[in-house]
């Protein structure tokens, strides 16, 4: 649970909360994913699990997060330009 100011969360065994998010985004994204996080001050690396290319990150919630490149994911990207976020980088979803 995130109120918007201190992250708290509680993990139980067997209280189906998730253990990580993953989000899709392009092959080819990590690397502007790594350095976008990391100079915003969130800690990312990047990593390769099972062939793909992954940033791993924990986010404020206290969930560990990883943005995986995923060649097959043909939805849509999430888009902004005003933000930093091109076409290339953008994510697909969960």
């Amino acid at each position: 649970m995130f109120d918007g100011v201190l992250p708290v969360h509680h993990l139980y065994d067997g209280s189906n909360q998730s253990k990580v998010v993953m989000q899709s985004i392009p092959v080819g994204a990590s690397e502007h994913w790594v350095n976008r996080l990391n100079e915003m001050g969130v800690s990312a690396t990047k990593t390769t699990w099972l062939g793909a290319d992954r940033v791993v990150f924990a986010h404020p919630c206290g969930i560990p997060h990883e943005l995986v490149e995923n060649p097959s994911d043909k939805r849509q990207l999430i888009v902004n330009e005003a933000q930093g976020v091109s076409a290339q980088h953008g994510i697909k979803g969960i």
